[in-house]
C-alpha cells in the first residue's frame, strides 16, 4: 500500500523563482540539476501573462513578461541587472522543461547603461529540451495539469549545492509521449537517483522528491546523496526547502519498465489518495 504523508511545503501555482546556472546543456533528456533552490519560489508566472497568454508572440510580447524579466516589478536595490540576470537563467529552465530542442526564442529588454553595456540592451536566448507542454508553447494558457507538469519537471532540477551536475531526465510530455533518449543515455545513467512529484490538493500544487534507489539498482559512492536534493536511499527532511523529501519513490509509484541499472520509470504514482504528476532522475555512477 502506498504510504501517504502531509507534505509541508505550498507551491503556489505558477510560481517558480530566479535560479542561477545555465540553461540546458545537452539534448533530449539530457540535463542538468544546477537550480538553485531559490528556483522554486518566484518566477512570476502568476503575475508576468505567460501562464495566460502561452510562450507564443503573445507573451513574449506582454509588457508583463518584459517587466518581471527585466526586474522592474521589484526593489531596486536589489539591482535590475542582477535581478534580471537570474529570472533570466530561471524562464531558461521553464522555456527548457516546456519546449521541444528545436523550439528557440529569444526577447531583448532595456536595462540601465553600464560602462560595458552602454545602451543597456541585452537579449536573452532560450532553448527548449524536454518538450513537456506543446500547446502552452504553441500559445495556449497552462493548464492545472500543465503547471503540475512544469513545477515537478523543476523540482528535478533543483541541486542543494547550487552546483551543475549532467542528469538523465525520465518519464512523459502533457502528449503521454515519453521523454526522448539519445543512444547511449540509458547505460551511462545506470543510477535511479530520485522521482520529483506535483500533485493537486484542492486547488494548490504540492511538489516533493523522493528517493529512487532499490536493490535491483546499481548504489551511489560515498556523497553522492548531495547530487539531488533527495537522499537516494531515501529520507524525510528539507534537504532543499522548496523541494521536501518524503521517503522512497518505490512507497508512492510503481516501477514500469524494467528494474536493471538503467531501468524503470516511476509511474501511476499516488500521494495522499492523489494521482501525482512524476518524473524519474537517473545519474551516472560516481
Amino acid at each position: 500500500m502506498k504510504r501517504t504523508i502531509k507534505l509541508v511545503l505550498l507551491i503556489a501555482l505558477g510560481l517558480i523563482g530566479p535560479m542561477r546556472v545555465d540553461a540546458f546543456t545537452g539534448t533530449n533528456g539530457m540535463g542538468d540539476n544546477g537550480m538553485g533552490d531559490n528556483g522554486m519560489g518566484d518566477n512570476g508566472m502568476g503575475d508576468n501573462g505567460m501562464g495566460d497568454n502561452g510562450l507564443g508572440d503573445a507573451g513574449f510580447n506582454d509588457v508583463r513578461f518584459l517587466d518581471w524579466i527585466s526586474g522592474r516589478d521589484v526593489d531596486s536595490t536589489l539591482g535590475d541587472i542582477a535581478t534580471s540576470t537570474e529570472r533570466a537563467h530561471t524562464f531558461k529552465y521553464v522555456y527548457g522543461c516546456a519546449a521541444g530542442r528545436d523550439d528557440y526564442r529569444s526577447v531583448t529588454i532595456q536595462l540601465p547603461p553600464t560602462p560595458d553595456n552602454p545602451s543597456g540592451l541585452v537579449t536573452y536566448k532560450f532553448h527548449g529540451n524536454y518538450g513537456l507542454l506543446p500547446s502552452w508553447v504553441q500559445g495556449q494558457p497552462l493548464t492545472f495539469r500543465g503547471k503540475e507538469i512544469l513545477l515537478a519537471c523543476l523540482a528535478a532540477h533543483v541541486n542543494p549545492e547550487g552546483q551543475t551536475v549532467p542528469i538523465s531526465f525520465r518519464g512523459w510530455k502533457e502528449s503521454g509521449d515519453s521523454v526522448d533518449m539519445y543512444d547511449g543515455e540509458q547505460s551511462a545513467y545506470s543510477v535511479r537517483s530520485a522521482c520529483f512529484l506535483a500533485y493537486q490538493d484542492n486547488d494548490s500544487i504540492f511538489v516533493a522528491g523522493a528517493g529512487g534507489y532499490d536493490y535491483g539498482v546499481l548504489p551511489f559512492g560515498e556523497g553522492s546523496e548531495s547530487r539531488t536534493c533527495v537522499n537516494v536511499y531515501g529520507g524525510i527532511g528539507l534537504r532543499c526547502p522548496h523541494v521536501p523529501e518524503i521517503g522512497i519513490c518505490n512507497d508512492y509509484c510503481e516501477v514500469v519498465g524494467g528494474t536493471g541499472p538503467g531501468t524503470g520509470v516511476f509511474a501511476n504514482c499516488v500521494v495522499n489518495g492523489t494521482p501525482a504528476v512524476a518524473y524519474t532522475v537517473y545519474l551516472m555512477p560516481q
